[in-house]
């Protein structure tokens, strides 16, 4: 046996158990989602109870017993939807969608004008999760909450969601377009950094154009607007990553989503056109009312609020046949919906040309009515609703538009280094 001492091999040191490391990142965003989500669900829950508490409590005031006005207007022209009347007899002359919403609403309920308070209370209340939701798309969670608490307590929004009129369907038409734009690009996986490019989904394209063209149905010159998501596209094509290079959005990516977006304007919008053509021989993808409502807000005796072409005129009864009358009559003859239309655009254009310092003077107030603490009466008055309305009485003086465009100004502000990103 050799004297020399026999080196045992070195023993390889155990590897220690792979032990599996939890994704904490992934579970705080699962858990801070669904907190978001549940707090956003009891703001609309407690929007609809305020408004329910609104109509009910102003169940009493006359103008919500006896229709007038607009209100009139509307719920009879439903009324004869409801009774079959679905295509109708003429080209469209006022906003469409909001009198087939109430010729749904009755064709459920009756013709029952609480039930149409109560469907748009539920509408007021799905708004506002819906502009919460955006919100946190863009802005993250405690802008989301902030702008959904201040919708849901806003008097005015309160006021029009129980009044039969289109603005509440507009609202919620108006959150639904914003979340879907706020959706436009693909929701990042979780785990990977918010750096990371999002690029449109089709799906989220074609909703923002099938919500902004049934917005259009309801508020028709929002088709102003439709226009500015493909600009928006098409200009913001570069975005920063965290190592600090760039993703373009290649033309091919670009193309397709313009495609989804026109596509959804499209299946909204041509049907109404075919049936106005159909009707009038004239292709209008809304209705023929833009020249005398450009005439009444901006003629040489316009003031800011709603003057009618004829005086004491102040009813849907009379607004078409009265623009159409009197625009053949100054014309010596016989005019089509379009040319009616034209005519009093020209009109308009006319009296602007020949005093113009008098027409910025009435933009500027119209400017100034717009962020007026004071909500502007036309037949019905939030002054009289908030009488008999606890949830009105105790907001109004403090939260309204005067308080809600100052704090629209700070916010704009506050962000403005976020405008490129989004």
């Amino acid at each position: 046996m050799s004297g020399r001492s026999r080196r045992r091999p070195a023993r390889k040191p155990e590897e220690a158990p792979s032990i599996p490391v939890a994704n904490t990142t992934n579970e705080k965003h699962v858990v801070g989602a669904s907190s978001f989500g549940l707090a956003i669900l009891g703001i609309s829950v407690a929007a609809f109870f305020l408004r329910l508490l609104h109509v009910f409590q102003t169940g009493a005031v006359p103008s919500a017993v006896y229709l007038m006005g607009d209100a009139k207007g509307y719920f009879d022209w439903a009324s004869r939807i409801a009774g079959g009347a679905w295509y109708g007899e003429e080209t469209f002359y006022q906003a469409p969608l909001y009198p087939y919403f109430l010729a749904v609403v009755i064709s459920v309920f009756g013709e029952s004008v609480v039930a149409i308070r109560i469907c748009q209370c539920v509408l007021g209340a799905t708004a506002v999760g819906l502009l919460g939701w955006a919100t946190e798309r863009r802005f993250g969670r405690a802008a989301g909450l902030v702008a959904a608490i201040g919708f849901a307590l806003l008097p005015a929004a309160v006021y029009y969601d129980g009044l039969v009129q289109k603005a509440s369907l507009a609202s919620f038409l108006l959150c639904l377009f914003l979340f879907a734009i706020a959706r436009w690009g693909v929701a990042v996986p979780l785990g990977e950094s918010d750096a990371q490019p999002r690029y449109p989904a089709l799906l989220n394209v074609f909703g923002a154009g099938v919500s902004l063209a049934l917005l259009v149905l309801v508020r028709e010159n929002t088709l102003l607007w439709t226009p500015l998501p493909m600009i928006w596209l098409w200009l913001h094509q570069r975005r920063s990553t965290g190592e600090g290079s760039t993703n373009e959005l290649t033309a091919r990516k670009r193309g397709l989503a313009s495609c989804a977006y026109v596509a959804g304007l499209a299946v909204i919008l041509f049907p109404v056109a075919a049936r106005n053509a159909s009707l009038g021989g004239e292709w209008s993808p809304t209705t023929f009312q833009a020249g005398p409502n450009f005439y009444i807000g901006n003629n040489q005796n316009a003031n800011g609020l709603y003057l009618p072409l004829v005086p004491g005129h102040e009813t849907p009864l009379h607004e078409r046949s009265d623009a159409v009358r009197l625009a053949e009559r100054e014309s010596g003859r016989e005019l089509t919906s379009r040319e009616v239309s034209q005519f009093w655009f020209r009109k308009a254009g006319e009296e602007i040309g020949a005093d113009p310092g008098r027409w910025l003077q009435l933009l500027a107030i119209k400017c100034v009515m717009v962020v007026n603490y004071f909500e502007v009466p036309d037949v019905e008055s939030l002054t009289v609703y908030r009488d008999a309305s606890i949830v009105l009485l105790m907001f109004d003086r403090v939260w309204h538009f005067g308080t809600l465009s100052v704090l629209a100004a700070i916010g704009f502000m506050l962000t403005r280094s976020q405008w490129r990103a989004h």
